[in-house]
């Protein structure tokens, strides 16, 4: 049975923080439609400081850019995934306002 999409699509933004000309931060955030909700979604991607830079505030720094873009893009949630040896990271992202709200599933296609 097919079903007739309202509109789905799907963009991205890649936000970075450079000292000079060097990029020390970065992280990608998807935007996402469905036909549940008017307003899209977002999706928390690949956050990454530079190792010398670690312990200055840049990880919640680049998380709060991409927080801001995701209500600038009129979101109604922003979901993200870590891996469970980085326990640490479940309360980094605690700590800004994130709700554990449940598991990952993956399928490695490659």
């Amino acid at each position: 049975m097919k079903t007739k999409s309202k509109r789905v699509k799907a963009w991205g933004k890649r936000i970075c923080i450079k000292d000079g000309n060097k990029e020390i931060a970065r992280a990608y955030v998807y935007f996402m439609t469905n036909d549940l909700h008017e307003e899209p979604f977002a999706f928390l991607e690949d956050v990454w400081v530079d190792e010398n830079y670690r312990g200055r505030g840049l990880g919640q720094e680049i998380v709060q850019k991409t927080i801001d873009a995701a209500k600038g893009a009129g979101c109604y949630k922003m979901i993200l995934t870590f891996r469970h040896p980085k326990e640490w990271l479940r309360y980094f992202y605690k700590r800004l306002g994130f709700e554990d709200h449940g598991m990952e599933f993956r399928l490695n296609l490659k």
